[in-house]
């Protein structure tokens, strides 16, 4: 589980003022060939990751299906601690690192 993530505002264009400390993320992941990558989300920080089979059914924790070989997990929901935007090696880019706090704020609920 990771609890720092660095965007790169070229290829995420308006990252900077999407997340704000103190707002709710979910966190997921996807694993495809033993390769695992972490997002945030704070869209599902408020009902949850849909289901794969049935996208009404949402949980904040466990897997949520398969596509095309890729599991999805969902692993809580934490809140922003920090956001610093940098300046990246190849100007004009700027990079943007978000840092949540550790407590999974759903724990115990689905």
């Amino acid at each position: 589980m990771k609890y720092v993530y660095t965007f790169n505002s070229y290829e995420n264009p308006g990252i900077e003022s999407l997340y704000h400390v103190g707002d709710a993320v979910l966190v997921y992941s996807r694993e495809k060939a033993g390769n695992e990558y972490y997002d945030i989300s704070k869209e599902f920080a408020k009902e949850g990751y849909p289901g794969n089979l049935d996208r009404s059914v949402k949980r904040f924790h466990g897997w949520r299906g398969e596509t095309n070989n890729v599991n999805t997990y969902a692993h809580g929901v934490y809140t922003i601690k920090s956001i610093e935007k940098k300046a990246g090696k190849y100007a004009p880019y700027e990079f943007v690192k978000i840092t949540l706090n550790r407590t999974d704020i759903k724990k115990g609920e689905e």
